[in-house]
């Protein structure tokens, strides 16, 4: 057979475009928790072979959004009140980490992540009294995300970005679950200024109030729901 100009498929990048679509769709609600997913099904509305959908499933397994069940299949992860206690204590042990690097960091790093941070909060406080609760939680999650990210160790990012994507899966199931208008905003200043004063002992106070909040209104919600 005479040799042809064809490329190589990239079966990484054609398994982490479905594998974003499925994210999206976990993410977004129309995949809710329990739900089975069929590799057949998938393949079939995307035109592709089964091996890249499988490859997939098998990142959002390692991701956590999905559970892989032996003699049964692939489904949605359902996240319970101890999962949700997990994720929260998880986050927040390394963003208190992640907090006293900035702390400790140059006067240039520590002013530009209290100014990413404080431009996240500025928009937390509108969102939040207008009830725009989709907003208020991409933005939360932007915030914490950032604070992280400011103590530049990539690892602790790829493990956080794993938390993230399993908070995101809990809060889908609940209602809105701060309880006062401004709440959110507050709290998320008061760490603000924390790191803006180079205060460690306020920082942790702030870090430790709001985690103690979010994680009794989230599990008090996860409980009825």
């Amino acid at each position: 057979m005479k040799n042809l100009n064809l490329q190589a498929i990239d079966y990484q990048s054609v398994s982490g475009t479905i594998a974003a679509q499925i994210r999206n769709n976990i993410l977004g609600g129309t995949l809710q928790p329990s739900q089975a997913l069929s590799e057949s099904e998938i393949a079939k509305q995307l035109g592709v072979s089964r091996g890249p959908v499988r490859e997939a499933l098998q990142r959002l397994v390692q991701e956590g959004l999905l559970v892989r069940i032996p003699n049964r299949g692939v489904f949605v992860t359902d996240i319970t009140p101890e999962d949700i206690a997990e994720i929260y204590e998880a986050r927040q042990t390394l963003e208190a980490r992640c907090g006293a690097k900035v702390l400790s960091a140059d006067d240039g790093v520590l002013e530009r992540t209290v100014g990413e941070l404080q431009a996240i909060v500025d928009e937390i406080g509108p969102a939040e009294r207008s009830g725009r609760w989709r907003e208020v939680v991409e933005l939360d999650l932007r915030f914490h995300s950032s604070l992280v990210a400011a103590s530049g160790n990539s690892r602790i990012q790829r493990a956080y970005s794993t938390l993230i994507a399993e908070s995101s899966l809990s809060i889908n199931r609940l209602e809105r679950w701060y309880p006062s208008e401004d709440s959110l905003f507050q709290e998320h200043q008061a760490i603000v200024d924390a790191l803006a004063a180079r205060d460690e002992a306020a920082f942790t106070r702030a870090l430790d109030l709001h985690y103690l909040q979010t994680l009794t209104e989230k599990t008090a919600h996860s409980t009825r729901s």
